[in-house]
């Protein structure tokens, strides 16, 4: 009889802290849990708002204390930023036992995150795989979107033939910042060419008008073929600037062209720890890298 004595006490005790757990609230709770509610939102804390405004939002609580706890819990929802990643492998394939971590707390690995605003650190831990963090910058109503490719971990034994890898992209970004540097250099003087050109080009003009506004009225060096003093200067003056004027523009020209050129071709290859994000037509959040 002992045992199933105690088998019922032990029953009895578990129906009565069950009855007093699932406990309806009193009205003065449905007030506390809406007043708490509207604090913790107001504080930027919506995640914990809307538990709050749904602790409320119960057929015990009075009739207009809870619709307003319906309506603000709603609100709450509405407004609380998402964080959507979608995270593949190299082949495209899901990530297996992947572990995300937001600010450094463990969340569940569900394709939308609901987040309160501010600023936040995520990351993307899976065995095997290279970590991958993203720093966010959230906003009331942000929906972030963002397609992820984690890389997998070099084996030991490739850890040469991995740094070797690295250290040619290094030196692939360092040349590739040096032709933009140079590509700058040429850009600036092939305009710095142009501009002296387009000034030897207005002196030349100016002189073979005067010389030709002298050489229409009465003036007998025009048909002299020692010609005067002045007409030489001035046939001197067209011949020089002109010449300076022809290989100023060529020269700019040609420096233009290779500026653009070796601009063109220095960009920068994309990051390989994750493809470029993409961003639905909701987002409004700021990613930092």
């Amino acid at each position: 009889m002992r045992p199933q004595v105690l088998r019922v006490l032990c029953f009895a005790a578990s129906a009565m802290t069950s009855s007093f757990a699932l406990a309806d609230p009193t009205k003065d709770e449905c007030i506390a849990a809406n007043e708490g509610g509207q604090d913790l939102q107001r504080d930027g804390h919506l995640r914990a708002a809307v538990e709050r405004f749904a602790s409320c939002a119960v057929p015990a609580c009075p009739g207009p204390l809870r619709a307003d706890c319906v309506r603000r819990r709603d609100e709450a929802q509405r407004v609380t930023p998402e964080v959507e990643l979608m995270v593949f492998d190299p082949e495209g394939r899901s990530v297996p036992s992947l572990e995300v971590r937001i600010d450094g707390s463990l969340v569940d690995p569900l394709p939308k995150l609901p987040v309160d605003p501010g600023a936040h650190v995520v990351e993307l831990r899976a065995h095997g795989y290279v970590t991958v963090t993203r720093r966010l910058e959230l906003h009331a109503g942000d929906r972030i979107h963002e397609d992820l490719v984690m890389r997998r971990q070099t084996p030991t034994g490739s850890t040469a033939r991995g740094s070797a890898h690295d250290d040619g992209d290094t030196a692939t970004e360092n040349a590739g910042g040096s032709k933009r540097t140079l590509a700058y250099v040429l850009g600036g003087a092939g305009v710095l060419a142009i501009g002296v050109g387009a000034v030897s080009g207005v002196i030349a003009l100016n002189a073979k008008s005067d010389r030709d506004d002298a050489c229409r009225g009465d003036y007998p060096a025009c048909t002299d073929p020692s010609r005067g003093d002045y007409l030489k200067d001035r046939d001197g003056r067209i011949a020089t600037a002109g010449n300076i004027a022809t290989v100023a523009f060529v020269g700019g020209a040609l420096l233009v062209v290779a500026s653009t050129w070796l601009f063109l071709t220095s960009r920068p290859r994309p990051a390989r720890a994750a493809l470029q994000p993409w961003q639905g037509a909701l987002t409004t959040g700021t990613l930092l890298w």
